[in-house]
């Protein structure tokens, strides 16, 4: 981008349960940062029988999972946004576990190994931190408790998304000057977006345009592209050169 001279970069996502063709729009924050992280626990197996022989980590991953819930779980829901245990959170946090499990089902032998996946997400890096850190604080506490090895892998991180508020306002203009609606977001999507990398080499913006109110939300099975909306989404690239 740098080595280009290029000045902004603009961008546009579809988006249903909103008006076919209406234009959604966000100054600062507009999608969420987010991370995948998997924390292992590992001891050593014993016959079931006689589970005091080995290690099992199911109950360390079990009081673990509860404890990501308590930290940023999807029943604190997003109005108590940084109101849990760890009132440090300037934002919108949540933590999602996506995978639990330890053994296998062999019923003769005590489980000896296990993990948690959990995807991360808050408006603002430094709480992805913040929430990341009080998470791996915790397991090493019950890792060391129950005598267990640990370790963790980070996958899919994403930057958050952070709209410069003078390119905002150029598609804003762009907008009217096609006579398209204009819709003003109160909150970031909290869906992560890969072109948050693109923003922090250049200001710019990612705008949205409505699939239509009805129409199957994105990652779901009904979901189709609203092809429609790419007539207006060419409109709007042609009228940002001019404005």
């Amino acid at each position: 981008i740098r080595e280009k001279g290029i000045r902004r970069v603009f961008a546009f996502h579809n988006m249903s349960g909103y008006p076919e063709g209406q234009v959604l729009v966000k100054s600062g924050v507009t999608q969420c940062t987010s991370k995948g992280l998997t924390i292992s626990m590992e001891g050593t197996p014993a016959h079931a029988s006689q589970p005091e022989d080995g290690k099992n980590p199911a109950a360390a991953l079990a009081k673990l999972a509860l404890a990501i819930e308590a930290m940023a779980g999807a029943q604190r829901g997003e109005e108590n946004a940084g109101q849990g245990e760890n009132s440090s959170f300037g934002g919108f946090v949540l933590a999602t576990i996506v995978e639990l499990s330890a053994g296998g089902r062999n019923f003769g032998i005590a489980a000896s190994k296990g993990s948690v996946s959990v995807t991360l997400r808050a408006d603002y890096e430094r709480d992805l931190n913040r929430l990341e850190e009080g998470i791996r604080e915790t397991a090493q506490r019950l890792a060391k408790q129950y005598g267990l090895a640990l370790s963790f892998e980070e996958q899919d991180f994403f930057p958050e998304t952070v709209n410069d508020p003078e390119a905002v306002s150029l598609v804003r203009r762009a907008a009217a000057s096609l006579k398209i609606p204009v819709r003003e977001l109160s909150q970031p999507f909290r869906a992560s977006e890969d072109f948050g990398y693109y923003l922090k080499q250049c200001p710019g913006a990612i705008f949205y345009i409505g699939n239509g109110e009805d129409h199957p939300q994105l990652h779901t099975a009904g979901y189709d592209f609203n092809d429609g909306i790419l007539e207006r989404a060419t409109d709007l690239f042609f009228a940002l050169l001019r404005v």
